[in-house]
């Protein structure tokens, strides 16, 4: 099923801009594709946060022993990132 888009006008750094499209030149990706995948991230990034401060309030703070053990897991485990 194809995404719904709307067009937008952005302002960017010019030499950020330039940095992103000599990358997209040489992985085939739109400067689109890059920016919405990356508003993307954030907005997971967002809602995990939120997820973790619950966490957290309800079970206490993460102490570094189960951060080390959750990476060791996550190195371990295939990705399971859907492909957009």
């Amino acid at each position: 099923m194809a995404r719904k888009t709307q067009q937008i006008s952005v302002t960017v750094d010019t030499r950020v801009l330039a940095d992103v499209r000599r990358r997209l030149r040489s992985e085939k990706k739109t400067l689109s594709e890059y920016v919405s995948d990356a508003l993307a991230d954030e907005v997971r990034r967002h809602h995990l946060g939120h997820a973790l401060d619950a966490f957290e309030r309800e079970h206490g703070a993460i102490n570094s022993l189960e951060l080390t053990e959750a990476r060791a897991k996550l190195r371990r485990k295939p990705s399971r990132r859907r492909a957009a």
